[in-house]
């Protein structure tokens, strides 16, 4: 409830800010959220990106011998029980972030729609916004489909489908997975093992819980 109530607020404030500037402030100010949407798009499609790599590096880390050696970055690691207890919490994190930066992402696209609506009326009523919208990354947040088409339809399923994929179901049997394969190899007694199931529980509870409250205010 506080966060429907905290997001029904961030609205009203850019509905008065919208009424209040002038043109030449507004269209600015549209520039500078476009620029920061942007931005923020580049920032969410890295966490996701890095969010799978680090998924599947864990599971190739697990399923190969400890004397397994790779390089990244320049950086050259070894496949120690250390790096594999370390990469769900490490996981974990950018799914949270990945959470952040789809609220940030939404947060830009209310201002950026609400300011062009109101200072390029005629180009919004015919949906010419749509075209200067940002990718939303592999969930593809946030993207309108204009009409009733088939395709828009289609485009509409698709980006449900993906979404909840990478929102909800893939974090949560990897937590399972990780979780499973870890404390069967290193038991509950090891701290490191109870430090990285707690982080990374931690992370996706939060990530999810905030991610719902927040796409269904």
């Amino acid at each position: 409830m506080v966060m429907m109530v905290s997001e029904t607020r961030t609205a009203d404030r850019i509905k008065q800010a919208a009424e209040s500037v002038s043109q030449e402030d507004g269209v600015a100010f549209l520039e500078h959220v476009h620029e920061s949407w942007t931005e923020v798009s580049k920032a969410l499609s890295r966490s996701i990106i890095l969010y799978l790599l680090v998924v599947a590096l864990f599971e190739l880390l697990v399923g190969n011998k400890e004397d397994l050696r790779f390089t990244v970055a320049g950086f050259q690691f070894v496949n120690s029980a250390t790096l594999q207890k370390c990469l769900p919490a490490l996981a974990g994190y950018l799914y949270y972030e990945s959470v952040m930066q789809m609220c940030r992402w939404l947060d830009c696209e209310q201002a950026f729609d609400l300011f062009y609506k109101k200072f390029h009326e005629p180009l919004y009523g015919q949906g010419m916004h749509l075209l200067l919208k940002p990718s939303g990354g592999v969930w593809n947040i946030g993207t309108k489909y204009s009409g009733h088409s088939t395709a828009g339809k289609l485009g509409a399923a698709a980006q449900a489908v993906v979404g909840y994929l990478c929102l909800i179901v893939i974090p949560v049997i990897f937590l399972g997975h990780a979780s499973y394969l870890l404390i069967d190899r290193y038991g509950w007694s090891d701290p490191l093992t109870v430090v990285s199931f707690t982080l990374s529980s931690a992370f996706l509870l939060f990530g999810i819980v905030f991610s719902q409250f927040w796409r269904s205010s």
